[in-house]
């Protein structure tokens, strides 16, 4: 609550509130049970190289007398199951473990000491494995087989991805929004699914195979650029009171605030807002997509537009589709965007000031001093107080603020719509 960004944090909140329930819901679906010896201490990763495209779990001696065999196939209690046991090859396994590894085998349970030895294909892939993309495999009370599909590069992707699942319909589920689609690129090839995931910058998707097409579910989404507007400003830039900053500054093109010279801004922290006109005229014919994209933003922003507020947008690509806030004949967009940074700059701006208080070596605080116990102000000035010195007056301070450049885009819908179609 007491971070600068904090008023903005509900649409990051509600992603990982829908990431976290459907991680949740279901069954972990991994390939390898990967028994972890009998040592201590032990982290309980595998000694064999997993690499990418199959998932684990780890287990101990108390797990392997619980475990039962089932088709082959080892059954924990809970009701995951796995194709196989991976037994360390450097680590001691003792003779009471030795007794169940032995059960198990003889149960029908395939042991191994490299997931090689197994010709089982792998549950996922990209086609691109330089894209580094990460999934995780549940299995839902339904049927359904979801695959959480995340990709950590900061530029924007199209990826062949491949599923280890056949006969299925897939269908695309955003976490962000909370939208669900039909899958729009797809094909089955081999026994496997492919799909074509667009993957924003640090984007995710959840992808769902149901036994059935949900005819109720719209396609995902196709759109192409048609039109483009600089937005140049001026831009009014305010301050909220109490951070030796001027109550507003005109900026005729944007930049850092640690660009600014007024006051103390370069040394801001916290909300501060812009405000500008924008030439309106023509937009938001039928058919048509009206987006709001900012460019470079440090570090969050939420979005205003003829009086309706968007949801706060904490990563890129920072734009939100402004259609609906275009009034009929409406000549100008009223734009005011508020932009959060980080605690950094504000601490380093303090930390010019002289001490009022006392460190140790490894910049802990000694003690609470007077002026804080007492809730009073900082004798020498300070806005801020830390338990811990993160910053020193000579640190760099970080960009903030937004940085652009900001344009108006329009969009119309692809006219084309392919749909996968599930054939071998």
């Amino acid at each position: 609550r007491t971070e600068t960004w904090w008023p903005m944090v509900g649409p990051f909140l509600r992603y990982q509130a829908r990431c976290q329930h459907l991680l949740q819901e279901g069954r972990f679906a991994g390939d390898f049970l990967c028994f972890a010896g009998d040592e201590v201490p032990n982290s309980g990763e595998p000694e064999t190289d997993i690499r990418g495209g199959y998932d684990w779990d780890a287990c101990n001696r108390e797990l392997l007398t619980r475990l039962k065999v089932k088709g082959g196939r080892l059954v924990v209690p809970g009701g995951a199951d796995y194709a196989a046991l991976v037994l360390p090859t450097n680590r001691l396994i003792a003779s009471a473990s030795r007794r169940e590894i032995e059960r198990l085998r003889q149960a029908g349970a395939r042991i191994v000491t490299a997931v090689g030895d197994l010709a089982l294909e792998p549950d996922f892939t990209c086609a691109d494995a330089a894209l580094h993309v990460r999934f995780l495999h549940r299995r839902y009370a339904d049927g359904t087989d979801g695959y959480f599909v995340a990709y950590p590069g900061t530029n924007a992707v199209s990826a062949d991805c491949s599923f280890r699942i056949k006969g299925r319909f897939p269908q695309v589920w955003d976490a962000e929004s909370g939208a669900r689609y039909r899958a729009r690129n797809w094909r089955t090839e081999g026994g496997r699914t492919r799909v074509t995931l667009d993957f924003k910058p640090c984007g995710s998707w959840f992808v769902m195979f149901a036994e059935k097409e949900d005819a109720s579910l719209r396609l995902e989404p196709c759109a192409r650029t048609t039109g483009e507007r600089a937005v140049n400003g001026p831009w009014t830039l305010s301050f909220p009171e109490g951070w030796r900053c001027p109550r507003s500054v005109t900026l005729e093109k944007l930049k850092s605030w640690t660009d600014i010279s007024e006051g103390e801004v370069k040394y801001f922290s916290g909300i501060a807002t812009y405000e500008t006109r924008v030439d309106g005229a023509g937009l938001g014919a039928a058919g048509e997509r009206v987006w709001l994209d900012l460019g470079r933003v440090k570090n969050l922003a939420e979005v205003t537009v003829n009086g309706r507020t968007y949801p706060a947008l904490w990563r890129p690509p920072f734009r939100v589709d402004i259609t609906d806030a275009l009034k009929a004949g409406a000549q100008t967009l009223d734009v005011r965007i508020r932009v959060a940074n980080l605690w950094p700059n504000r601490l380093i701006g303090d930390a010019q000031l002289p001490e009022d208080c006392e460190w140790n070596g490894d910049n802990s605080l000694k003690a609470i001093p007077d002026w804080v116990r007492t809730g009073g102000s900082s004798p020498h000035g300070r806005l801020t107080f830390t338990t811990w010195r993160h910053w020193k007056k000579d640190a760099q301070l970080l960009e903030s603020g937004l940085l652009g450049p900001v344009r108006v885009t329009i969009e119309s819908t692809c006219k084309t719509m392919t749909k996968g179609e599930a054939s071998e």
